[in-house]
């Protein structure tokens, strides 16, 4: 499973506008689905930070979030087989809306199929 250092990226908010600080692990900007990497589009120009993880019930920013599944017996060493990840998808951008269940991409240069996505939410 990831682990290590945290590094500080902009996620486009859909509902409040802006480029918010969030905290998120190296590997996450790897994750590609189709031909669209899961990439920042530029650095924070917001003060508050938007939640990747955690209870979505609690008051705050909540990210959009994606999730996805390594394709039969790709996982790298320490994931579980078949285990379902979720990551925050940083781009504001049409393509969280056109993603489509059963697309396929690559997480840290292994085969995964996309299986759903929650949306943003402030609360």
């Amino acid at each position: 499973m990831s682990s290590g250092p945290f590094i500080l990226v902009g996620y486009s908010a859909s509902t409040v506008g802006g480029r918010y600080p969030l905290w998120i692990q190296p590997e996450t900007l790897s994750l590609r689905i189709g031909s669209v990497f899961n990439s920042s589009l530029g650095p924070p120009t917001e003060i508050l930070e938007f939640r990747a993880g955690g209870d979505r019930r609690r008051l705050g920013l909540h990210c959009r979030m994606v999730n996805f599944k390594f394709l039969g017996g790709s996982e790298p060493p320490g994931y579980k087989a078949g285990a379902m990840l979720t990551l925050p998808w940083l781009r504001n951008d049409n393509t969280f809306r056109l993603l489509l269940r059963g697309r396929t991409g690559e997480y840290r240069g292994r085969p995964v199929i996309f299986t759903g996505a929650l949306p943003e939410m402030v609360r």
